[in-house]
């Protein structure tokens, strides 16, 4: 498969997607790919409650740490009201790598999303390696 120079993490305020922002932050910079930072929010449909505010406030963090470990990637955050392990499934189709999470089993801190992107993903997984302590 021919390389696309994209590299995909999702994100949220969790300190295992930093950790995966930054993993993947670095591999975008040691590659030389680009990196497509997603966030997504799965609310009801009738919900008073929108991802978009949450989300481009997780935007300025993402685009700030980047920035910091890595000032030469170009960045770009996907935000979208949408079920979290579908967009990171379709943004993996033809990426270079998609970062998970430290735990194999938890996408931006749930489990259950992961399972399903670990299953679906269309390239290549990596992400940091998961702690030795046990997750609370």
């Amino acid at each position: 498969m021919p390389k696309s120079g994209v590299v995909v993490v999702g994100v949220d305020r969790s300190e295992v997607a930093k950790a995966a922002l930054v993993f993947a932050a670095r591999e975008a910079d040691r590659r030389g790919s680009r990196l497509v930072v997603a966030h997504a929010g799965d609310l009801p449909k009738h919900s008073e409650r929108r991802v978009e505010p949450f989300g481009e406030s997780l935007s300025r963090e993402a685009i700030t740490t980047v920035a910091a470990v890595a000032p030469h990637v170009d960045c770009r955050v996907e935000v979208r009201q949408a079920d979290a392990s579908d967009l990171l499934v379709e943004l993996s189709t033809g990426a270079d790598i998609a970062s998970r999470q430290g735990d194999p089993g938890r996408v931006a801190g749930h489990r259950r999303p992961a399972r399903r992107v670990a299953r679906r993903a269309r390239g290549p997984l990596a992400g940091p390696r998961p702690s030795l302590t046990p997750v609370a």
